[in-house]
């Protein structure tokens, strides 16, 4: 048996939520097949649709990205609320695959920026000083397998969830 660290684990969850289906939804296989139309559905209780829970979860992404990257991610949403609001409905199928292609895109370049790091990254303290690096990661692996969670109890709530 090896041993296992920080590093190891992070990516072992990472690939749980984002691809590998064992005892949860990772969000790739929950997105799945989605139409646009079942994507803009909002449960007739209210709440969010599909597509704006993705529209959050790409808005968070990126934002750690380019702080893995150290990149400034550019302006922020005055508040929590404004991560799920879609602007721009025009050409809906064509909108909804490129929000696809972005979410792809994003889980791709974190864990790809992830495979180069090491123990000592993960022990630095972020630049906002309220953590480390590998405390934020842990921390906001959970928040993408919340939202697949959502999106798989939105699709059963259609009809377009496997049974």
């Amino acid at each position: 048996m090896t041993n296992t660290n920080m590093l190891d684990l992070l990516l072992l969850q990472k690939k749980d939520i984002w691809e590998h289906e064992d005892w949860i939804v990772p969000l790739s296989v929950a997105l799945e097949g989605v139409t646009s139309e079942q994507a803009a559905w909002i449960p007739a209780g209210g709440g969010n649709s599909i597509w704006q829970l993705v529209h959050h979860i790409n808005y968070y992404n990126h934002e750690l990205l380019y702080h893995m990257q150290n990149i400034d991610p550019g302006p922020r949403a005055d508040n929590n609320d404004q991560t799920f609001e879609i602007t721009d409905e025009a050409d809906h199928n064509h909108k909804w695959q490129h929000t696809l292609q972005e979410t792809r895109r994003l889980a791709t370049a974190i864990e790809l920026e992830l495979t180069k790091w090491d123990e000592v990254k993960l022990q630095e303290m972020r630049p906002a000083g309220d953590q480390t690096w590998g405390q934020a990661i842990a921390r906001w692996l959970p928040h993408d397998a919340y939202h697949a969670g959502q999106i798989v109890l939105i699709r059963r709530l259609q009809g377009s969830w496997r049974i």
